[in-house]
């Protein structure tokens, strides 16, 4: 069991972990670890802490980079959608579509803001950019829509855009109506 298999071990039960929406508790489990030094007793157990603080952050800089090389240059749409999760905590989710193939941007905790299209504008125009500057650190793809849903904040933020960004068209989610 070299390092390297060690490594793409824990790669790959992180994005399990992450994949089907596991507690991070899982891999301290009495019953995964007899699991472990039965049938993969080379393999070294992690503990909660690293998979949390070390393993997911890793996967999840590989994932995104993949995503990035993948629209580099291509044609995307840009959609954004919030929601109330079940703890009263507020989401502002961000995706591209390139090629029928939708990947997240980024998500903002927005709870402790108010819900304005001025505070929404914030957050729009800062994933413009990321998506669409050209430097190694953005998409660096070439956005020709935007979709939002239809609440009034929503509404008046689709409509700044429309105007400050006239290169892209700005659409109402139609699931949304």
């Amino acid at each position: 069991w070299l390092p390297q298999r060690q490594q793409r071990f824990e790669t790959l039960l992180a994005r399990l972990t992450a994949s089907a929406n596991l507690p991070h508790s899982w891999v301290e489990d009495p019953e995964w670890k007899r699991f472990l030094s039965e049938f993969v007793p080379s393999a070294r157990p992690f503990s909660r802490k690293t998979l949390t603080n070390r393993l997911i952050p890793s996967a999840l800089s590989v994932l995104r980079a993949e995503s990035r090389a993948k629209v580099v240059g291509r044609v995307v749409t840009l959609h954004t959608d919030g929601w109330s999760a079940s703890n009263f905590h507020h989401f502002q989710g961000f995706s591209i579509t390139a090629e029928r193939q939708s990947l997240p941007v980024s998500l903002k905790d927005t709870t402790a803001e108010r819900k304005t299209a001025e505070l929404l504008l914030v957050h729009i125009r800062a994933v413009i950019r990321e998506v669409t500057n050209n430097t190694s650190a953005s998409w660096r793809a070439r956005l020709i829509a935007f979709v939002t849903d239809n609440s009034g904040e929503s509404l008046s933020a689709r409509n700044t855009i429309a105007v400050e960004f006239p290169g892209i068209l700005c659409f109402p989610c139609y699931t949304h109506q």
